[in-house]
């Protein structure tokens, strides 16, 4: 501080926060002292919890010593108090708005005219000017461009004076007042701007601002109009600075910079970045680097020695700061990402195998499995351990959704199986909105032993998980003819009925080699299931692992946050069975993919586009529900629909264990365009989650269109109408290829 207000002169500092004043009260106390004007401008607009404080600083440092801001009416009686509490008036700025709108008012509108009345009728106010922050002067490249900016902000507190004036505030059509301006890159680039001598290395557009200035600043000194020049919040240089380009590198260079920081290298981490570079973990992030990445090059610092330095930003080779977070949001994408890789790798031969010892076995064991993983993760205490748990995981659960489909394909017929499988997928939205609210309940216990509450959700999950795969067990027939709870009649008809029609073949046929079964892979409708498939599992994964950061951009705190993902995730299981009964109602499947992706493509729009979460929390709020009833139902409805088109076990459980993974791959897509960088907004992640939405319902519909007209196509050549419902299903083993085929849209 003493660095910035120099040797001697007036000391006109500018804090955003009391804490910063009153951390400094002692050194302005001594410079006070030693006879040197001494002013204090907080610079926020006045809060009612800021006058006690504000109070305190102006019984110590004595007379004219507090600055506020004031853009509401409402604030004109906190000023009122803080002048009766201080015994002394504070001079009042009015705050302007330069486009930025973080605080103040226009010179334009109406609330100005209405904040002046309030002042001008308030008694013992001592009004001393309009404040200003080109913030956005940042977003220069030349020093004409900051001497431009400038140009602006000064014209327009003039005009925001004249309107001050024109209200007759204190009588008084000519009084003094200050116009405060500036940012850090404009007042680097007013170095000599009361001059009209060119400096040798402007160009004639620089020249040209810098004249047009000189000439506004010296109209104003008739006008009884003075100028503050503050420079923000940076009194050191940085990279940001630099980058601005406010002045020529001769005047200000790499050697300028005053402001390095001293990080720990926490971790190395091989092969983990893009194009399998290395990435480096360091303790600094966005509280000791800033939030806003710097404009002359992709990161928020870079990595060099004392001497290093020189050259352009942008050609710089080595290492930088490419992501930040208050946290470490690199971990835990990391930490997310990695699931994916066996889930989608061991879901096919795992899925095969299940196949050969029975899904009624396989999936208890694999429930198991992963319960037993989650138990362990308890006691996880390290980066590694988490990772392998997370692999191991993965495995566990890779063929549990592709062997739980293919087994309710043996049970019912092709009409009855999508409120089947959404009831089975409903569980999941169910248990997604509970375990924020079990997260809400075991957060809240004493740690104790554990040393972390959030170590109580692992073991509460794992071990019901454990307990229910044992019931499982006991329970589960291995086919309806095995069903111990019905009786022989009914376990003869249930065999007759999906013999007739479901997606399940006669068990009197041999099943096929597995190269025969992969033969599916091939086929043109089945890349288009695939493709659609990719389309379902961003919006699918977003919700599942990012609807609390979507939801805290509310501005709740977290427990609250945890509660509020309860209700979409619950209308998100509605929906889906509402979807999955109308389906299997009207033996359709096609329109009503088409329909879930468009509510997903909605969803995410609207909540990318409110700009003011505040002004709109009840449609923010309201765009969540709609992007869970559009998330999960097109996964169940699509996995029903390309089963019911393929009859043989072999060929429906490949394409499933392919399909199914496939989707949960898109969760990678997930957890790295869901960053940090980008909260609290995550634009660009909505934004693609939309769009896969959208490209979802595009090909369904065309999909679904292609097998409309060559069901058409069929009938015509046959002479004869027929639907998918009419051909016992016993016949469709080979596909397409059967003269009596017939698509199930």
């Amino acid at each position: 501080m003493r660095l910035q207000v120099g040797p001697s002169g007036p000391v006109r500092i500018v804090v955003s926060t009391l804490a910063e004043a009153e951390f400094l009260l002692p050194d302005l106390v001594d410079l006070r002292r030693s006879g040197r004007p001494v002013n204090v401008l907080y610079g926020l607009p006045l809060p009612r919890s800021a006058v006690p404080r504000l109070s305190m600083l102006s019984h110590v440092l004595g007379p004219r010593s507090i600055s506020v801001l004031v853009d509401d009416p409402a604030q004109v009686p906190l000023v009122q108090t803080l002048t009766a509490q201080a015994f002394d008036a504070p001079s009042v700025f009015i705050k302007i708005d330069m486009g930025g709108r973080r605080a103040g008012v226009t010179v334009e509108g109406e609330r100005l005219a209405e904040l002046v009345a309030a002042l001008e009728a308030a008694k013992g106010i001592v009004l001393a000017g309009l404040y200003s922050h080109a913030g956005h002067s940042y977003a220069g490249r030349r020093r004409g461009d900051a001497l431009r900016m400038l140009g602006e902000e000064i014209g327009a507190l003039a005009r925001g004076a004249d309107r001050v004036r024109d209200g007759s505030f204190g009588d008084d059509a000519e009084m003094g007042l200050v116009l405060s301006v500036g940012a850090s890159p404009t007042a680097l680039a007013a170095r000599g701007w009361a001059d009209d001598v060119n400096d040798a290395h402007d160009d004639a557009e620089t020249a040209a601002e810098k004249s047009t200035l000189g000439k506004l600043v010296s109209s104003l000194e008739s006008r009884n109009l003075s100028i503050e020049l503050h420079a923000g919040v940076y009194p050191l240089l940085d990279l940001q600075q630099l980058s601005a380009r406010s002045i020529h590198p001769c005047s200000l260079s790499w050697p300028d910079l005053a402001l390095t920081i001293l990080a720990d290298v926490h971790a190395i981490y091989p092969s983990r970045g893009a194009q399998t570079t290395t990435e480096a973990l360091i303790g600094a992030g966005s509280l000791a680097l800033g939030r806003e990445p710097c404009i002359g090059y992709p990161g928020w610092g870079i990595v060099a020695s004392e001497q290093a330095g020189g050259g352009e930003l942008s050609d710089f080779r080595g290492w930088m700061v490419g992501r930040v977070s208050q946290e470490h949001g690199v971990l835990y994408n990391t930490i997310v990402s990695i699931f994916f890789i066996p889930f989608v790798l061991f879901a096919p031969p795992l899925s095969i195998l299940s196949r050969r010892f029975g899904p009624a076995r396989a999936l208890p064991v694999m429930t198991a499995l992963f319960g037993t993983v989650t138990l362990i993760t308890a006691s996880a205490r390290s980066f590694g351990p988490v990772l392998a748990l997370r692999w191991l995981l993965g495995m566990s659960e890779a063929a549990f959704y592709p062997v739980a489909i293919y087994y309710l394909t043996t049970f019912y017929r092709r009409a009855e199986l999508a409120r089947r499988l959404a009831i089975l997928s409903a569980s999941v939205g169910v248990a997604n909105g509970f375990s924020g609210l079990l997260a809400f309940a075991l957060f809240r216990l004493p740690a104790g032993p554990l040393s972390f509450s959030w170590r109580y959700l692992f073991l509460v999950e794992g071990a019901a998980s454990v307990v229910l795969a044992v019931v499982a067990l006991l329970v589960l027939p291995g086919s309806a003819a095995e069903a111990r709870f019905l009786n022989e009649t009914e376990r003869a008809l249930a065999l007759r009925r999906i013999r007739l029609d479901s997606s399940s073949e006669d068990a009197a046929h041999q099943p096929r080699k597995l190269s025969d079964a992969l033969r599916i892979l091939t086929h043109p409708t089945s890349l288009a299931f695939l493709a659609i498939e990719i389309c379902v599992g961003v919006p699918l994964q977003a919700v599942a692992l990012f609807m609390p950061q979507i939801i805290q951009r509310l501005g709740y705190s977290t427990v609250q946050t945890n509660l509020l993902t309860v209700a979409p995730n619950a209308t998100g299981s509605v929906a889906l069975l509402l979807l999955a009964f109308a389906s299997d109602a009207s033996s359709l499947r096609f329109p009503l993919v088409v329909l879930a992706f468009s509510l997903t493509l909605t969803g995410f729009v609207v909540y990318a586009a409110i700009d003011d979460v505040a002004e709109s929390l009840r449609l923010a709020y309201a765009a969540t529900f709609i992007m869970c009833w559009g998330s999960v139902a097109p996964s169940v409805l699509l996995s029903t629909w390309y089963n019911n088109n393929v009859a043989d076990d072999g060929r429906r459980l490949v394409l499933t264990s392919v399909g199914v993974p496939l989707a949960n791959l898109m969760g990678l897509v997930s957890a790295n365009v869901f960053r940090e960088r980008d909260a609290p907004k995550y634009t660009p992640a909505l934004v693609t989650t939309a769009c896969f939405g959208g490209a979802g319902a595009l090909i369904s519909a065309c999909l679904g269109l292609y097998m409309v007209f060559d069901n058409r196509r069929r009938d015509r050549r046959d002479g004869v109408k027929l639907r998918a419902r009419h051909v016992p299903t016993q016949r469709l083993r080979d596909g397409p290829s059967v003269r009596e085929f017939r698509w199930f849209l």
